[in-house]
């Protein structure tokens, strides 16, 4: 439409489709014509009913972030809970999933044990790896793409598993808790609670869970770090916790606080990367080569803030 009269006859074909009961139709052909795009302000009754729960906006760091990102997309998903169809596969969302649950399974397992990743010998690294994966994915029959799946899956974990033990030889510090969750129920740590206002009387209240916690006690003090396991490609800078787009690491240094009282320094926040490193190079090399090539990479990626005190 370009502010142009309409004619009499499109008029008539309007109104008969009304009349004669294709308004849904019709309205649909001819909703552009009448939208002011004007979007309405929510009440603010309407988001405390949609969003808070006793008067908390309860919830994970990551939505922080996601609110920060797209104030839309937050109110269709969090709000609306909107939700794509879900289809059958195992894409990178499933394989990190399994590789979260497989090292968790093996962090508890040595937790029991009263050991650390640098006691496993290499012998012992493989056969664990594979229980853990059997625990995850189930022992039953598998066909070829299950089978090729296992195996991939089974070869980054191991790989996986293999730097862990190295990084864990190279360090002072052990590891304390795995999976230790913060504000989800009574066996958890307590969450973190961010007050609204003086004038509202409304908090957010974040809870999570942290992949792993390491402690160290020696000379220095007492210090603890916290890891969060990753299998993408998941950095952080220190504009992006500034603007509050990178909020998880910090959130999960704000736990450890809380929860032991200051009673332990806070070491540092890091990543650590769950998949098999892949490794370019200019030439053909042989199987011994690559593998040298390999070990020369770091244990645990440079992507990490240290928060000391």
């Amino acid at each position: 439409m370009k502010g142009d009269s309409i004619a009499s006859t499109w008029w008539s074909l309007y109104n008969w489709g009304l009349e004669s009961g294709y308004g849904g139709e019709v309205f649909f052909a001819t909703r552009g014509m009448f939208d002011s795009n004007t979007v309405p302000r929510i009440e603010q009754s309407i988001v405390r009913g949609l969003l808070l729960r006793s008067d908390a906006l309860t919830g994970s760091v990551t939505r922080l972030e996601r609110y920060h990102r797209c104030p839309y997309s937050f109110y269709a998903q969090y709000a609306l809970r909107l939700a794509p169809r879900k289809v059958k596969s195992f894409g990178a969302p499933e394989i990190g999933t399994f590789l979260h649950d497989t090292l968790r399974y093996l962090g508890e397992y040595l937790l029991k044990q009263g050991r650390q990743w640098r006691d496993l010998t290499e012998e012992e690294q493989e056969s664990l790896c594979r229980e853990a994966a059997d625990a995850v994915m189930g022992t039953e029959e598998r066909d070829a793409y299950e089978a090729q799946l296992y195996t991939r899956l089974t070869s980054t974990l191991s790989a996986t598993v293999a730097r862990l033990v190295d990084w864990s030889k190279k360090s002072e510090f052990s590891t304390t808790e795995v999976e230790q969750s913060f504000g989800m129920g009574e066996s958890s740590w307590y969450p973190v609670c961010i007050p609204l206002g003086k004038n509202y009387g409304e908090s957010i209240v974040l809870r999570g869970q942290i992949d792993r916690v390491d402690e160290y006690r020696g000379p220095l003090g007492h210090y603890a770090a916290v890891i969060d396991y990753k299998s993408g490609g998941t950095t952080v800078r220190a504009d992006e916790i500034y603007y509050g787009l990178k909020l998880q690491l910090m959130t999960y240094l704000l736990a450890l606080e809380k929860n032991t009282q200051d009673r332990i320094g806070t070491a540092a926040a890091l990543y650590t990367y769950v998949r098999n490193l892949q490794v370019k190079l200019s030439e053909v090399v042989n199987h011994r080569r690559a593998e040298e090539e390999k070990n020369r990479r770091p244990t645990v990626e440079k992507q990490w803030i240290l928060c000391r005190r």
